[in-house]
């Protein structure tokens, strides 16, 4: 799980004969990227199934087919696997067998609409886990949110409003406070209209409701858990307080439609990745010398494999992820 530093050497025409392929994972198209087992798997969800190797030899440990979604614990001891008709299957990484088997309940209306898909309704859209892994939150295509103890395998509390948008992305805050639902889909530069209702695990009830919030990171929350930081099309970033949604900022970055999420310093918003990194209070350009970039250091996405040994990179590709290597 170490971060990898790109290949330095440009591949060109007087070096492409040096080029060789040393493996593929996946099938088809790679969605979905990641590891678990503190890196022992390799998990490769493609719009066939997902596909565990191992990541020391590269072998197809199992094929699961049909899973639409994907979740790894934040301790990478368990792994969550959904599948066409409501059904999620939380698997065990020791060993690799299923802990438990959750299904959705379907409330089909007596007279239900002109066009109504019992297969949408129970489309699983989102799964998330709790900072400290003992709450699985699914989002479905319903809009019900169901939270699963993970201690007992349980359902815990199914969520449910009128007023909350789909929720096609969870997120908890860091504190287990607030769950996070967003009608936020995958395409990065859509310019979709996204409202995120804020829910109470304390009480179970929508605490708050924010219309046109902008699109939220992996990591949007401040380190108190009070304030989220989205980014909107034309390249702006907002500062939101929670629950409330009351907005505390709003910083022009002169980029596209960028990504955004606090830096283990919070003083600073890393933005798309640290192309930029902004002062959280005037939204200024930081001065990135020694001390700032000390500060601002993220940590390594989890997907990633350490293949510094082998000289080997991954490389995402229509076909599956690809790794080559420099002979």
């Amino acid at each position: 799980e170490t971060g990898i530093s790109w290949p330095t050497l440009p591949i060109d025409l007087t070096n492409i004969n040096r080029v060789s392929q040393v493996a593929v994972w996946g099938l088809g198209r790679a969605d979905q990227v990641m590891s678990a087992g503190s890196g022992e798997l390799l998990l490769v969800r493609s719009p066939f199934g997902l596909a565990v190797y191992d990541a020391s030899t590269d072998d197809l440990v199992v094929f699961l087919p049909e899973v639409r979604a994907l979740a790894v614990s934040p301790d990478t001891t368990q792994i969550v696997a959904a599948y066409p008709g409501g059904v999620v299957e939380v698997w065990d990484v020791d060993g690799l067998e299923v802990r438990y088997r959750f299904e959705h309940t379907l409330d089909v209306p007596e007279y239900p609409p002109p066009g109504y898909d019992p297969d949408q309704q129970l489309a699983v859209l989102s799964l998330a886990f709790s900072p400290l892994g003992d709450l699985l939150a699914v989002g479905y295509g319903d809009g019900v949110i169901d939270l699963y103890n993970l201690g007992t395998g349980e359902l815990e509390r199914a969520l449910s409003s009128y007023y909350t948008p789909l929720p096609s992305r969870l997120l908890f805050s860091p504190d287990r406070r607030y769950l996070l639902s967003a009608n936020q889909g995958p395409a990065a530069a859509s310019r979709e209209r996204i409202n995120i209702g804020v829910w109470s695990l304390e009480s179970g009830e929508v605490a708050g409701y924010i219309p046109d919030a902008g699109r939220i990171s992996d990591n949007p929350f401040s380190p108190d858990g009070k304030v989220i930081v989205t980014s909107k099309w034309g390249g702006f970033l907002i500062r939101i307080h929670l629950p409330e949604g009351v907005i505390l900022g709003s910083i022009p970055t002169g980029l596209f439609y960028p990504s955004v999420e606090y830096a283990t310093d919070s003083r600073y918003l890393l933005v798309d990745g640290g192309a930029q990194v902004r002062n959280i209070w005037d939204g200024t350009q930081a001065r990135m010398d020694a001390e700032t970039l000390a500060a601002i250091k993220p940590e390594p996405p989890a997907w990633q494999v350490d293949l510094t040994g082998r000289q080997e990179w991954d490389l995402g590709h229509p076909d599956g992820l690809f790794a080559v290597r420099f002979s």
